[in-house]
C-alpha cells in the first residue's frame, strides 16, 4: 500500500476515534481501527505478521495506558469501573499505530536511540493532541505528566520497532537481507 495512503488511513482513523472520544462516543473509534487494520494487513502482503503485530503493539498499549491512568498522568473518556483500565478506544490507537510500523516508521528499524528520541516527544504531542480535541485530560503538574508520559514512549517506540523487525523483518521481497540472500 502506498505510504500516503498509510498516512492518511492512519491520521484519520486517530482523528475518528479521538473525536468520538470526546463525545462519548467510545466504540466507533475501535470497530473503525479494526477495519483499517483488517485492509492494511490485507494489502500489505503478510497479513498474519501485521496482524501480530497489531495486537501485540495494542496488548502493550494497555498496559503502558492503564500504567499512566494509574499515575494519573492522564485520563481518557471511557475509562470503565474501578480498575481504571485503558479503555478500548485508547487501545485501538495502539492497533492502530502498529499500522505505521513498517510502512511509515521502516526507517528507524536498528535506529533504537532514535526511535527513543522521537517516542519522547512524539508520545506525548499525541497525548496532548487528544486532550486538546476533549478525549482526555492531562492532570496537574502538566510537564511532568509529559515527560512521564515521554519517558513510556521512548521506550515504547523502540521496543515496537524491535517487535517490528522480528516479526516482519523485510518490507519488500525484492531487497536483499544482509549477505545477499533473497526473501
Amino acid at each position: 500500500m502506498h505510504r500516503l495512503i498509510v498516512l492518511a488511513g492512519f491520521q484519520s482513523v486517530w482523528f475518528v476515534s479521538v473525536i468520538c472520544a470526546a463525545y462519548a462516543l467510545y466504540w466507533p473509534g475501535p470497530v473503525i481501527v479494526i477495519l483499517w487494520l483488517l485492509l492494511y494487513a490485507w494489502r500489505s502482503g503478510s497479513m498474519k505478521q501485521e496482524l501480530t503485530l497489531g495486537l501485540i503493539s495494542g496488548a502493550i498499549g494497555f498496559f503502558v495506558d492503564t500504567a499512566f491512568i494509574w499515575s494519573e498522568a492522564f485520563i481518557p473518556e471511557g475509562i470503565y469501573g474501578s480498575l481504571r483500565l485503558s479503555p478500548p478506544w485508547m487501545i485501538g490507537l495502539w492497533l492502530n499505530f502498529a499500522t505505521s510500523l513498517n510502512s511509515l516508521f521502516y526507517w528507524l528499524k536498528g535506529r533504537y536511540l532514535l526511535a527513543a528520541f522521537l517516542g519522547f516527544f512524539g508520545g506525548p504531542a499525541a497525548y496532548y493532541s487528544g486532550a486538546s480535541l476533549g478525549a482526555a485530560v492531562i492532570n496537574h503538574s502538566f510537564a511532568y505528566n509529559l515527560v512521564l508520559i515521554g519517558l513510556g514512549w521512548s521506550i515504547s517506540l523502540p521496543l515496537l520497532i524491535w517487535l517490528s523487525e522480528k516479526i516482519r523483518p523485510v518490507i519488500s521481497t525484492n531487497k536483499p537481507l544482509a549477505g545477499g540472500r533473497k526473501t
